[in-house]
């Protein structure tokens, strides 16, 4: 009798336990979408001091993103790399700052009162905003075109989010991704780190395997200058279906604080939740 594997909305049959002892790959087909429904959370605490006063002040920030996104297999080459196309279908993006009241996008309830805040967002939906060519390690070999972010910015952050080995996966098999990361302006001024993803197979969770992600920076800087690493710090679990050859989902989280990064006093927390699940 066929049983049925979950996460999120997605429906997987098999027909017998999925086995991870096999060369584990991501497999493409001309015409196949993936669609995920992404939710992520962004707190931001900074305490700086007050010149008047000479006491800490704290203000908060927070983001709350809703997105629904899709990848198109335009192609498949013949080593079995997948031409990719990035598009979005629906956002909403909410941020505060704890004083005033909110402001938010959403792609499905314009809002005519803000027309800058809807001309900023409504040029990413339902357009083309990258096409880029995976292999079937997940590993983006070429970025054709992209609208969205710089092409080295999908060497960092990878369309199925990690890289699978070569060898069979095994429990508690580990294997890492080195790779780069480089803060042009606004970020920074060009400044380059040395990066690694390290990813741990630690069994398999209703048919799936599940493997432990995390990131690390070499050399990372103190005060200021961390900050805008802080996004790339992020840790969880990856979710992927090897029968299917799909990447499911995650569950990834990046917590870290930076004290005295302008100051005696000053403090930056920095804290974001990331949630993917295949929804089709």
């Amino acid at each position: 009798m066929l049983r049925f594997i979950l996460l999120g909305l997605v429906f997987f049959p098999v027909a017998s336990t999925v086995s991870a002892q096999t060369p584990a790959s991501f497999k493409y087909k001309i015409g196949d979408e993936y669609q995920f429904k992404i939710e992520q959370l962004t707190q931001i605490e900074d305490t700086n001091i007050d010149e008047n006063t000479k006491k800490p002040v704290t203000n908060k920030l927070q983001s709350k993103l809703s997105v629904l996104k899709h990848w198109k297999v335009r192609d498949v080459l013949k080593d079995g790399s997948g031409v990719m196309e990035l598009s979005i279908s629906r956002m909403r993006l909410e941020r505060s700052n704890g004083k005033d009241a909110p402001t938010v996008f959403d792609s499905e309830k314009p809002d005519p009162a803000n027309p800058s805040n809807e001309a900023e967002f409504k040029k990413f939906i339902n357009q083309t905003l990258a096409v880029v060519v995976v292999n079937p390690k997940g590993i983006v070999t070429e970025v054709k075109e992209t609208k969205q972010t710089s092409a080295k910015g999908f060497q960092i952050d990878l369309p199925f989010k990690i890289m699978l080995p070569e060898k069979e996966m095994a429990m508690g098999a580990t294997w890492k991704r080195d790779f780069e990361i480089e803060l042009p302006p606004p970020a920074g001024t060009g400044e380059k780190y040395k990066a690694s993803q390290k990813c741990e197979y630690t069994g398999d969770a209703n048919q799936m395997q599940k493997i432990h992600l995390s990131t690390s920076i070499a050399d990372f800087p103190t005060g200021i200058d961390a900050i805008p690493l802080l996004k790339y710090l992020a840790e969880g679990d990856v979710y992927f279906h090897n029968q299917s050859g799909r990447y499911i989902g995650c569950r990834l989280v990046g917590r870290k604080i930076v004290e005295n990064y302008q100051g005696e006093g000053t403090r930056y927390a920095y804290e974001s939740s990331l949630s993917e699940d295949l929804a089709k």
